[in-house]
């Protein structure tokens, strides 16, 4: 109990002192450290739009996110120095990257990590073939305000936040996902078609 305590006062310093009234409901604040789409201040990040950033992957090919052309763009936060079954949830973005054309969804991992070896030792032991883009500054991190790392965010074509989660740990889980984007993407093409 002593260990949550200290964890909650930790956070509890971080927050930005204008959204401490959001606080008082502890029942609240303990469901904005689980739920990564919620803001310090209890609002959703769920109908804003995502930061417009442009970073460039290990081989110095720059990607802006307002040039990205697609129905859906999945980006995908984390840090290298997450725990080993959160970045093993690459399985579930390599599955997407294969399984849907790059004009449905996009997939684009931002690593936040500073050391540069490391990163291209990751992509390379795993075969990650979507681009991973570099932020040693952790410049999206800071813009979105995210608390915690890896976060899967799912944006529509004009960049607004449509979702956002943390690690799924389980197979059901990520199965649930890729069946909520075959829906998505199959309305969002009927509808486009008409």
């Amino acid at each position: 109990m002593s260990i949550l305590l200290a964890i909650v006062a930790i956070h509890f310093m971080s927050v930005n002192r204008s959204s401490l009234s959001f606080l008082n409901d502890q029942s609240k604040y303990l469901q904005m450290l689980r739920d990564p789409s919620l803001k310090a201040d209890g609002t959703s990040y769920v109908g804003t739009p995502f930061f417009n950033f442009q970073l460039a992957d290990l081989n110095g090919v720059s990607y802006q996110l307002s040039y990205i052309r697609a129905l859906f763009k999945m980006i995908i936060v984390f840090d290298l120095h997450d725990c080993n079954s959160c970045l093993n949830e690459y399985r579930l973005w390599e599955t997407v990257y294969g399984r849907y054309p790059k004009d449905k969804i996009a997939v684009i991992g931002i690593c936040v990590s500073r050391e540069e070896g490391e990163l291209a030792r990751f992509i390379e032991a795993r075969q990650i073939v979507f681009p991973i883009l570099w932020d040693p500054e952790k410049t999206v991190k800071a813009r979105m305000r995210l608390r915690q790392t890896p976060i899967r965010v799912l944006l529509d074509q004009n960049d607004t936040i449509l979702e956002m989660e943390g690690t799924l740990t389980t197979t059901e889980h990520q199965q649930y996902v890729l069946s909520m984007l075959d829906s998505m993407v199959k309305s969002a093409s009927e509808t486009f078609n008409k």
